[in-house]
Parts: structure tokens; sequence; C-alpha cells
């Protein structure tokens, strides 16, 4: 027994407790990795309010709003099609968050958080795709657990000013 009592005073004591690592730390946020927001506060500072659009989970929207723009990643894979000659989101900037590592996060019974390594294997697969098709998609920002591209949307926003402009010459033209 007082083998038993020794043992338990040096685990108190002494062995390191899970809570202490740097791992524990890293995942203790909950719903998203703390490099998240530090990428966030990246793209704020360096963008103009207004002119980019993250692309990510609904718990960077309260992070993003007023300064940008956001779709979640899930409606992203489905309404665009990483083979079309733009992305048709009117920002300049597209920003589109990757978990290299998807986190573990279930969610408190959100059934759809138990498909996020699917949903970022797609986004992973729909990023390749687009890669393969055009040349204006880099990486923004990495860590060893997420992985930030920027797409330089200023083709399509240009692309959008000219058909405007047509529209208008030609509205012109009829009156």
């Amino acid at each position: 027994m007082m083998l038993l009592y020794v043992a338990l005073l040096f685990s108190a004591f002494v062995v390191e407790h899970y809570k202490n690592t740097d791992e524990y730390r890293k995942l203790i946020n909950g719903v998203q990795y703390s490099d998240i927001p530090y990428f966030l506060y990246k793209i704020v500072r360096q963008n103009k309010p207004l002119t980019w659009t993250v692309v990510s989970y609904v718990q960077e929207n309260s992070k993003v709003l007023g300064k940008g723009y956001m779709v979640n990643t899930n409606e992203f894979i489905i309404q665009y099609d990483p083979r079309d000659r733009y992305v048709k989101i009117p920002t300049p900037k597209v920003y589109i968050f990757v978990e290299d590592i998807p986190h573990k996060y279930t969610g408190k019974d959100q059934w759809y958080y138990r498909w996020r390594k699917d949903i970022q294997d797609n986004l992973k697969h729909w990023i390749a795709l687009y890669s393969a098709k055009h040349d204006n998609i880099k990486i923004f920002a990495r860590s060893h657990l997420v992985t930030v591209y920027e797409i330089d949307n200023s083709g399509y926003i240009k692309n959008l000013e000219r058909i405007n402009c047509e529209q208008h010459t030609s509205a012109a033209k009829t009156k």
C-alpha cells in the first residue's frame, strides 16, 4: 500500500501533466487551431477592407465581419468549380484556409463536423485541380497544421468591370 501512495505522490508532483505539454496548448482552442486567428490578422493588416474573401469554417466569421467576406469551406467546394476560368467571388483576393491535419473537434451534437477530414480532403483536391489549370494561386502562410492559399482574383474583377462598362455603353446607345 505504501508503494502505491509513493507512486501516486510521485505522479502528482513530479511527472509532467498532459495539460502542461506543447501539444495540449496547441489543441486547447477547441474548434480551431491557434494559427488561424494569427493568419487572419495578417490578412487584415495586408489588405484594404472589403477587398478579400476567406474560405474557412464558420468560427472565423466573427473575425472577418466588417473587414472582409467569408465563404464556408463546404459551400465553396460545392459552388465553385476549380476548372472555371475565374473564381466568381467579387473580391480581388481569395484566401483559402486548409487544415493540413484536420482538427479533431467533433462539435456538440453538430453532425457536420464528423466529416471534417473528408471536407479538408475535398478542399485539397479542389486546390490541386485549380493549381493545375491556373497560375494565380500561391501559399500565403503556412504552419505545421494550417496552410493558407491566396488566389489573385483581380482578373475576375477586371472581367466584371469590362462587362459592366459594355452594359452601360450598350444601354446608352439604345437611349
